[in-house]
C-alpha cells in the first residue's frame, strides 16, 4: 500500500509540473500564442483557438508569417491575416473566410490579379487564368513566343453589358466573345466570335443586328436547308390567279430595269436578300414564265389551226380556177 501511495503520488507531482511550465523558448518547437516575453505561452493566450504558428527570423509587426486557427474551422493565416478556410461545413474558402459552396474563390473586383491561375510560366506551358477586368471576366490562354512568353494566344471573354429597360431601370447582361491572334503580337488578338445575351450569334461582327447568325465574309456548306412560314407559291397555278398582261410587264421592265416583286440592284447592295423568300419570289417568276408560254403555246396552236384552215380554202380556189 506504501508503494502505491508514493506511485500516485509522484505521478501527481508529474502532472502537476506538465501543468504549470506552459512557456517555451522561442527557438525550439513550440505550440501556442506569441507572448511578449518571446516564449509561447498557452494559459495566458488572448485569442482563443490559436494554436500553430511558422514566425520569420526577424519579428514581423504584421503578426506570424503563416499561422494555424481552428476558430469555427480551420483557417490559414499569412502575416496576420486569413487566406484560406475550411469550415465545419467541409467548405473551402480561398481569400474569404464565408465560402459560399464546396470551393469558393474570391478575388480583387478590379480585375488586378487573376483569381485562378492554371499553368506555370515556363516555356511552352499554357496559362488559364480566370478573373475579373474593366467590364467583365476573362479566361486567357497564353501562348509562347521566344523572347515574349507572355503572350495571350486566345481569349474567352463574358463582357458585362448596361441596358436601360422601359423603366429606365439600369440591367446588366453578358455577352459570351470569343478571341484569337496569330501569336506574333498580343495587339492581333480580336475578337471573331460573340454570343450574345439573347442568343444572338456574329462571326466575324460583335453586332448581329437582330438575326439568330450574322456571318461578316464568306460562308460554305454542304447543304443549306430554309423553312419558311410563308405560303409557297403554288397558288399561281390556281384558277383565281390574274396573270398580268405582257404588255404591262413589258412598261414596267422599261421603267424600272427589274422585274416586279423583285428588289433592284440597289436595294440588294443595301439590305441584303432573304434566300427563302427570294427563292419563293424566283419560283413565283418561273410558274409565271410558265403560264405565259402555256398561253402562247395555245394562242400559236390556235393561230397554226386557223392557217391551216386557210390554207386548205385556198387550194380549193386554186383547183376550181384550173
Amino acid at each position: 500500500m506504501k508503494y502505491l501511495y508514493t506511485i500516485l503520488l509522484t505521478g501527481v507531482s508529474y502532472c502537476v509540473m506538465g501543468q504549470a511550465i506552459t512557456n517555451m523558448p522561442l527557438n525550439e518547437p513550440s505550440i501556442g500564442y506569441f507572448a511578449a516575453n518571446n516564449l509561447f505561452n498557452y494559459d495566458s493566450k488572448s485569442v482563443a483557438h490559436y494554436g500553430l504558428g511558422w514566425y520569420t527570423d526577424t519579428w514581423h509587426t504584421g503578426g506570424p508569417t503563416a499561422f494555424l486557427s481552428g476558430w469555427g474551422g480551420i483557417k490559414f493565416f499569412t502575416v496576420g491575416r486569413s487566406v484560406m478556410s475550411l469550415n465545419a461545413n467541409g467548405q473551402v474558402g480561398i481569400g474569404t473566410e464565408n465560402p459560399a459552396g464546396r470551393l469558393h474563390i474570391d478575388g480583387p473586383l478590379d480585375g488586378s490579379l487573376a483569381t485562378i491561375r492554371i499553368g506555370s510560366s515556363v516555356p511552352g506551358n499554357i496559362h488559364v487564368p480566370v478573373g475579373s477586368s474593366t467590364g467583365g471576366y476573362d479566361i486567357d490562354f497564353h501562348t509562347w513566343r521566344d523572347v515574349r512568353p507572355e503572350l495571350i494566344g486566345a481569349r474567352i471573354r463574358a463582357e458585362r453589358i448596361n441596358n436601360l429597360q422601359n423603366n429606365n431601370a439600369l440591367v446588366q447582361s453578358m455577352d459570351l466573345a470569343f478571341y484569337t491572334s496569330e501569336g506574333w503580337e498580343q495587339e492581333q488578338l480580336t475578337e471573331k466570335l460573340r454570343i450574345k445575351s439573347n442568343g444572338d450569334i456574329g462571326i466575324g461582327t460583335s453586332d448581329p443586328k437582330g438575326y439568330k447568325l450574322a456571318v461578316a465574309g464568306s460562308v460554305i456548306a454542304e447543304s443549306v436547308k430554309v423553312s419558311l412560314k410563308s405560303a409557297w407559291p403554288d397558288y399561281v397555278f390556281g384558277q383565281a390567279y390574274a396573270l398580268s398582261p405582257l404588255s404591262e410587264l413589258k412598261s414596267y421592265i422599261t421603267l424600272n430595269q427589274h422585274l416586279p416583286e423583285i428588289p433592284s440592284a440597289l436595294e440588294v447592295a443595301r439590305e441584303g436578300i432573304d434566300l427563302g423568300e427570294m427563292n419563293g419570289k424566283l419560283l413565283k417568276k418561273l410558274e409565271e414564265l410558265t403560264l405565259y408560254l402555256i398561253e402562247k403555246d395555245e394562242q400559236i396552236k390556235e393561230s397554226n389551226e386557223k392557217m391551216q384552215i386557210m390554207e386548205e380554202k385556198l387550194n380549193r380556189i386554186i383547183l376550181t380556177l384550173k
